[in-house]
């Protein structure tokens, strides 16, 4: 959650709204207290002429009125604001998250309001855009497997095929369908690390070992484009929830896997001490372009936009969503030569 940060020259720069208030009562009394004792003699001989009244009587009716009449006009000047801001939530309620009210005012805290409206709003109008890119990319994602099942399905069907291509569709059958088994998994771990329910399994584990397995399990990947390792780690304990962190260390590592050339290398260090663990993976592939650094760790972003290569883009968002909860940070850097690193810090 942001924390609203409100400029730290306000207090110091202007009167408060109570400042204000009680400068305004001041005057409204004085105002009152003087023109009711100038027109005592008026309101006694032509108001009050039939009517036997103590003086001091016709000075607090004359202060009352006096006051109540100045007073409106002050309202509607100290209140106007309050009205904007009123206005303005109408339109948000309405759907129109493109609204907000001017933040400069007379009244510091009315300042704040206006400064965290204009701010809340903002972050709706971003939380608006992203869900309806969520589901905009969700549809598509899954209409493209889809769309080559149904289509394999009804090829299948045909009854002059040889047992190659039988083999062949159900094989793109196969690869399809696990295309979607993947999304379903990514989308729902991401579901679950935005409700942060991952803090009740902690155990400790070893995360070299944790490392060594995901290489492992890879093997085919990185043996069909006949990668070489360099594999540099250290012995190192952590104490969290085994499972979800694992998601870390195969997420960029199968990345890594994806985007280096045939006859690549990826290098993988490990590092840690008493009060951090950092990791890297470093690849031989094209690089990301700087304008790109900041939003690959967003859901269903692909820095590759031809799509030669398999994905739905959720694998680095995962990180990143992970690597938040547990309070660590994940960024990437391009070598100098070629190829990118991808650097996770997680204080233990």
């Amino acid at each position: 959650m942001k924390k609203l940060k409100l400029p730290k020259w306000k207090t110091k720069r202007k009167v408060g709204f109570r400042g204000y208030f009680t400068i305004f009562v001041m005057i409204i009394i004085c105002i009152a207290v003087v023109c009711s004792i100038l027109l005592e003699d008026l309101a006694t001989s032509w108001i009050f002429k039939n009517i036997d009244l103590p003086e001091f009587i016709i000075v607090l009716i004359a202060s009352l009125i006096i006051g109540v009449i100045i007073a409106w006009f002050v309202s509607r000047f100290a209140l106007d604001p309050i009205k904007k801001i009123r206005n303005a939530m109408i339109e948000v309620a309405d759907g129109n998250f493109n609204a907000s009210v001017k933040e400069e005012s007379r009244f510091d805290e009315i300042e704040d309001i206006n400064h965290a409206f204009n701010i809340m709003i903002k972050e709706l109008r971003s939380t608006e855009v992203i869900q309806s890119d969520f589901v905009s990319n969700v549809s598509h994602e899954f209409k493209t497997p889809l769309t080559a099942i149904e289509g394999y399905t009804m090829m299948l069907q045909m009854d002059d095929l040889t047992e190659e291509e039988k083999k062949e569709y159900t094989e793109k059958i196969l690869f399809n369908t696990r295309r979607m088994s993947e999304l379903v998994q990514n989308i729902l771990l991401l579901s679950k690390l935005d409700n942060q329910g991952i803090e009740s399994k902690k155990e400790e584990f070893s995360i070299d070992e944790q490392i060594r397995q995901v290489v492992l399990t890879t093997e085919s990947e990185w043996l069909a484009k006949n990668i070489d390792f360099d594999i540099h780690l250290q012995s190192v304990k952590y104490l969290g929830n085994e499972v979800i962190i694992s998601h870390i260390w195969s997420n960029l590592i199968e990345n890594a896997i994806k985007f280096s050339p045939d006859n690549g290398k990826i290098t993988l260090e490990l590092t840690g001490d008493e009060d951090m663990v950092c990791f890297s993976v470093s690849d031989e592939g094209n690089g990301i372009e700087e304008s790109q650094k900041q939003n690959i760790f967003n859901k269903f972003y692909q820095a590759d936009s031809s799509h030669k290569q398999t994905g739905n883009g959720l694998g680095l968002a995962i990180v990143k969503s992970i690597v938040t909860i547990y309070n660590g940070e994940v960024f990437v850097e391009n070598l100098q030569e070629k190829g990118c690193k991808f650097t996770v810090k997680l204080p233990k």
